[in-house]
């Protein structure tokens, strides 16, 4: 798949993004490359008040989709973050929107296209 290059929000992100952190080891955190507060939140699987989001992500100019996902690990030691963006053809976001999917169905599905 092949990313927009012409789209100033799109342009900021490779097709899959990975950033980790963790807290007291600031010298290893990565973060993602762009700012995925400019893409627009088209489905949030999260049914519950969960802070591990799992979201279908559009970019407004361009209109490509992404999934964006979240994780962490409570340590005593220092709390370890996750995030993902991938960026989905249109093919596979189709898979994602069905209205019954499941956030263990997208979870699912996020693995194999991770």
């Amino acid at each position: 798949m092949v990313k927009n290059k012409g789209c100033k929000i799109c342009s900021q992100f490779s097709n899959k993004e990975y950033a980790y952190q963790k807290h007291g080891w600031e010298d290893r955190n990565s973060y993602i490359s762009g700012d995925t507060d400019q893409l627009t939140l088209i489905k949030d699987f999260n049914t519950t008040y969960s802070s591990r989001l799992l979201q279908i992500l559009q970019c407004p100019e361009c209109k490509a989709y992404f999934l964006y996902r979240t994780d962490y690990e409570y340590c005593v030691a220092g709390s370890e973050d996750e995030q993902f963006l991938i960026q989905l053809s249109d093919e596979k976001v189709k898979k994602y929107l069905k209205s019954k999917v499941t956030k263990l169905q997208a979870l699912k599905y996020f693995e194999e296209d991770r």
